[in-house]
């Protein structure tokens, strides 16, 4: 099944455009029913991760194929947490008779879920026939959109035997522009106020089982049963029966919905063809690169004609499987995919490595695998490794510790703000808002101490453990301590952004803002967009470029681009395109064969020790890949 699903993958993504930025969040929340297997209570049914006849998982396929990324969602749903979701699909909520303690849809959750289809998300319900399912607080949903689930019992199918009983009547073409002959069996009918437009109606053409209305900027599409789960989606119904044909069908047109309720962006159709070079020659040179990486590290960089690599433990360590999943992502190119799960394995003792950089290993290697083929050893490994960061908060300094210290002093690193991600994620999977509670803290205490008042960062600031106050604020990387170290502020920029896509709290944006404006305002900004390796850096113009920092620039800029009101979303989108066109330049893109297989050329990493300057680095290559993936993502717009 693996080696069939990646094969097709690899032939559409090819030419998947704005799709990878769609989310489609299923509800694990109202529909939580669980089972213990081997010792372990998980939860299945309807699920992404169920490749039973009860699961999901084969229309998450259909999803994915059309290059979506998949999401589940373990708490009551807020326009906070929907934030980032395109499509948000809630299947079958348990009653009583499948769960002693089920999660009811109360009128808050309903208003939540309405405020956000009514800013345009996207919203499928689907219910069941009454003995199965919780029909009464569904509808407390239903009615915000003139919709109401019947208690009925609509194509009632006695066995395998009487089929037919099950096939529905395909009534909207626009819809189901290639299904004919559907299968839906024990549903119950849908009533409407009329605005909605009929999908299915039931096997004796006299009740309505499926429709499609508008709120606001928003879709909702109802129907009155799970339908698209494994069990009829697998080639197990009897041929003329064209669910398979549905299920590509609805999630199509799902997308297409999404696609028109975001805001239009132009790019540079130059840029995008130049994207999709650089997408060919980076395989070619992770294929180099793969044959000279020890079976037992990661490469981390090359100079002097010698590879270099690293262990796991190393903050490092995460970037290498992270970025062959990226150029999976871009090119559909298998052997780049399988050298990241062989390279993911050696990640798997990081969860419970007692470092604040385990979001770095861990979130930009099994996030980017769970991404692609949700699993729950892969959650599991995720969420142990939120925990592993979360011990190291101290609640009195409110951030989490960076550096080791000696007794009396708390470091903190300006990095840190990247590790955040991992932890608002936890949240988002378990329910437990002990995850995000510390990254709002760390990210609401770093604001407040990290920044200058022309909003630059300082590197480390280290406080006093037991009162929170600050002992002292440096620079270590940087050219002195009052200077603006180029990689720092790009962790502050990228970190505040994704705070701000987390919570939608508008002081991460402006916070993001402000560190945007400080760095393209730089009159040490070089003309081409890459930036010296400190802003303050002395022998300018004649010092070292890092083109790592440009990197998480542009793709930092590129998502920020998506948030800020139409000027500075240009500004931000015309800012990455210089820094994509220059890092496409020979200046910085190493030919194809050199370089020992990295992508980038010229990046800094620690100059006052006198390590890892002027050379290839890891991480300029995942930033820079991201940063194309994230701007091809807006080409439909």
């Amino acid at each position: 099944m693996k080696a069939k699903f990646f094969t097709t993958l690899l032939i559409l993504l090819v030419g998947i455009s704005y799709a990878h930025a769609q989310t489609v969040t299923l509800d694990y929340y109202f529909n939580h029913k669980t089972h213990t297997i081997n010792g372990q209570l998980q939860q299945y049914h309807y699920t992404w991760e169920d490749q039973q006849n009860t699961g999901f998982s084969t229309w998450g396929n259909v999803f994915k194929k059309n290059g979506t990324t998949l999401n589940s969602l373990n708490t009551a749903p807020t326009l906070s947490n929907l934030q980032g979701t395109s499509i948000y699909i809630i299947v079958d909520p348990d009653n009583l008779q499948v769960n002693p303690h089920p999660n009811y849809i109360s009128p808050n959750d309903a208003e939540q879920v309405a405020k956000w289809v009514k800013a345009g998300g996207v919203l499928v319900l689907m219910a069941n026939d009454s003995a199965h399912t919780d029909l009464s607080h569904f509808n407390i949903l239903a009615t915000k959109f003139g919709l109401h689930f019947n208690n009925d019992l609509q194509n009632h199918v006695i066995d395998d035997a009487h089929f037919n009983d099950g096939k529905a009547v395909v009534v909207n073409t626009a819809i189901l522009k290639t299904a004919r002959q559907v299968f839906l069996k024990d549903v119950c009918g849908l009533t409407t106020n009329g605005q909605a437009e009929t999908v299915l109606k039931s096997a004796d053409n006299a009740a309505i089982i499926a429709t499609v209305t508008k709120y606001g900027k928003g879709t909702v599409f109802a129907v009155g049963d799970p339908w698209l789960y494994n069990e009829y989606v697998n080639g197990r119904l009897p041929a003329g029966f064209d669910n398979d044909k549905a299920a590509d069908d609805l999630a199509q047109w799902l997308i297409k919905q999404a696609n028109n309720n975001r805001p239009k962006i132009k790019t540079d159709a130059a840029i995008l063809k130049l994207i999709n070079r650089n997408f060919a020659d980076a395989a070619t040179q992770y294929h180099l690169l793969m044959q000279h990486v020890p079976a037992d590290s990661l490469p981390e960089t090359y100079h002097d004609g010698r590879w270099h690599s690293i262990p796991s433990p190393v903050w490092t360590s995460g970037f290498y499987p992270g970025t062959l999943f990226e150029l999976y992502k871009a090119t559909g190119d298998t052997i780049l995919y399988h050298e990241a799960l062989r390279r993911l394995k050696l990640m798997e003792p990081e969860q419970n490595n007692n470092s604040h950089d385990v979001g770095f290993m861990m979130n930009d290697s099994y996030g980017l695998a769970n991404q692609i083929s949700p699993s729950n050893s892969y959650k599991q490994i995720l969420i142990n490794s939120a925990n592993t960061l979360a011990k190291r908060f101290n609640p009195t300094v409110g951030c989490t510790l960076s550096w080791s210290s000696p007794p009396g002093q708390f470091k903190v690193i300006i990095d840190n703000m990247m590790n955040l991600e991992l932890l608002m994620w936890a949240t988002k999977t378990t329910g437990d808002s002990s995850y995000a509670k510390v990254a709002i803290s760390h990210a609401n205490t770093t604001m407040k101490n990290h920044f200058r008042p022309d909003y630059s960062s300082y590197h480390l600031v280290i406080y006093n453990p037991e009162t929170g106050a600050v002992i002292k604020k440096q620079t270590v990387q940087g050219a002195a301590d009052s200077s603006a170290w180029a990689r720092g502020q790009a962790w502050g920029l990228y970190g505040f952004t994704m705070m701000y896509r987390e919570t939608r709290d508008s002081k991460y944006l402006a916070q993001a803002n402000h560190i945007a404006n400080f760095i393209l305002s730089n009159p040490n900004l070089p003309a081409d967009g890459i930036p010296y390796w400190d802003f303050n850096a002395p022998g300018i113009p004649n010092a070292y470029r890092d083109a790592s920092a440009g990197a998480i620039y542009a793709s930092a800029l590129i998502e920020l681009s998506g948030y800020t009101d139409k000027v500075n979303a240009e500004r931000y989108l015309h800012a990455a395109e210089k820094v994509i066109k220059s890092l496409s330049s020979p200046k910085y893109k190493a030919a194809i064969g050199t370089n020992g297989g990295f992508i980038l050329m010229h990046s800094v990493g620690n100059l006052p020790a006198k390590s890892l300057i002027d050379v290839p680095l890891t991480y300029a290559d995942y930033y820079f890949v991201e940063a194309m993936l994230r701007y091809k993502a807006l080409t439909a717009n």
